[in-house]
């Protein structure tokens, strides 16, 4: 943060935000006009006062506040009614987010900053708006790029990111069964109402299946445009006083600005669609990234692992990924992986069955469970593919581990002194077999736990001290 004092109003466009919260109250009068064609006067007049009242109270409201800020803290008083003041000391914030939305930041020029501070009991978040240049000058520094990453990356990233590529491969069965899905009535309509065009695009299968392909080619292309919008212009920026910036957006604009210091955790995500390309992304661990969504506290969009492991050894000093120590399940363990996926798989696959003879409804239900199948195996594959680097490992500065998700592998690494609490459990089974399942807790707003199963008691427990 820069040496000035600044005092400042919030921005004309918090007005605006604070008003559309009660824009529910006009759907009645707004439902009466449009189906009634009508509304009462005496209903009118109260709409009208209500309004007024709202609107009058954003504007007072918009005059009691301030935001004051120097060197050393920040201020924030609010209130009408009831008067409140925040005061934070910069130290003590760990990360702050800067968010220019699409018509807050484009037509108003306002943006939203957000304050993370850790508390005893449960994260402290602040936001104000104000003025998206004013937020600039004032936390934002002048900083070298470390990282930023080309247009055709952002690219490929928003594909193999995208959950709707996995939607887009398992919907393919449903084109062919479209024409009995839709019934006949439904069917002749869609062959009187396509146009000859679209139809020949999708030559050789029938109006309805293209119909359907279509829409899936289309959800597919909108949700590839959201993820290209959101990851536009990514660099990752370290100014002077080694705070690191990650900018990116392309109609809205977000600045993540944290300390190297307040990161708890360092996590290398790889899920099944990067494993081919050998990519994998980077992700920081701070004590409020988990209350926003993991892509809000992305380091790096899909890389080569060895550009991972060199941008992260840039930032955090000391960070080594050669371990003194490493723990992994037996072989065998892989059973306790892959079997209970296989037995989903066959109890599903048996449901099926069973509802592919019971008419139309029969049929849906049929088709969704082929989906639901084609993922299970997809994952039992990924699994047995991935199983082989799940590992504990250790070093004098950092313990990381590497475990399976759903359809990603997360490998953490942890500095010793970020760790709040490690616990040992076994069941039945494991106690018979010398095995248990390990767990850290890493301090964040929803207590953070990293678990990996069927690890070798004895080296688990003699490694650890327990």
């Amino acid at each position: 943060m820069n040496n000035d004092k600044y005092y400042i109003k919030p921005h004309i466009y918090s007005v605006i935000r604070f008003i559309s919260r009660f824009a529910f109250l006009l759907i009645i009068p707004a439902f009466q006009i449009a189906v009634f064609k009508e509304i009462k006067t005496l209903q009118s007049i109260l709409t009208l006062l209500g309004c007024a009242i709202i609107i009058i109270y954003a504007f007072i409201r918009r005059k009691s506040e301030f935001f004051l800020a120097d060197k050393d803290r920040i201020l924030i008083n609010r209130g009408v009614t009831i008067k409140s003041q925040k005061l934070i000391k910069n130290e003590k914030i760990s990360t702050l987010n800067i968010k220019r939305g699409l018509i807050g930041g484009a037509i108003f020029g306002a943006a939203e900053v957000f304050l993370d501070v850790p508390s005893t009991f449960r994260d402290v978040k602040t936001t104000f708006y104000m003025g998206a240049k004013k937020a600039y000058e004032i936390f934002c520094e002048k900083a070298n790029v470390i990282y930023s990453s080309e247009f055709k990356k952002i690219f490929l990233s928003a594909i193999l990111w995208s959950n709707s590529i996995t939607g887009f491969l398992t919907l393919i069965p449903l084109m062919n069964n479209a024409d009995r899905l839709f019934g006949e009535a439904l069917t002749s309509k869609i062959y009187n109402g396509i146009s000859v065009t679209e139809y020949l695009i999708y030559a050789g299968i029938s109006p309805a299946a293209a119909v359907v392909s279509n829409i899936i080619i289309i959800c597919f292309f909108i949700s590839l445009a959201i993820q290209i919008n959101e990851y536009f212009g990514f660099k990752l920026s370290e100014d002077s006083n080694g705070l690191m910036y990650i900018s990116r957006g392309l109609f809205k604009r977000n600045v993540f600005i944290f300390k190297p210091e307040a990161v708890n955790a360092i996590c290398i995500r790889q899920n099944m669609y990067m494993l081919p390309f050998n990519l994998c992304c980077s992700f920081i661990e701070t004590v409020s990234s988990n209350k926003i969504k993991g892509d809000m506290s992305l380091l790096i969009p899909p890389e080569k692992a060895k550009v991972n492991y060199e941008i992260i050894s840039q930032i955090f000093k000391g960070f080594n990924n050669v371990c003194s120590k490493k723990i992994t399940p037996p072989r065998d363990a892989m059973a306790a992986y892959k079997y209970p996926v296989f037995a989903v798989a066959f109890l599903i696959s048996a449901t099926a069955v069973v509802f592919s003879d019971a008419g139309v409804f029969g049929e849906i239900i049929y088709i969704l469970l082929c989906f639901i199948l084609i993922l299970i195996l997809l994952r039992a594959v990924f699994v047995i593919i991935s199983f082989k680097r799940v590992s504990v490992k250790i070093n004098n500065d950092y313990i990381s581990t590497l475990t399976i998700k759903n359809f990603y592998t997360e490998e953490n690494y942890i500095p010793h002194k970020k760790v709040q609490k490690t616990e040992i459990s076994q069941n039945i089974f494991q106690r018979r077999l010398n095995r248990c399942n390990l767990k850290i807790y890493v301090f964040s707003e929803k207590k953070r736990c990293i678990c990996i199963k069927h690890l070798p008691c004895k080296e688990i427990t003699e490694i650890l001290g327990f």
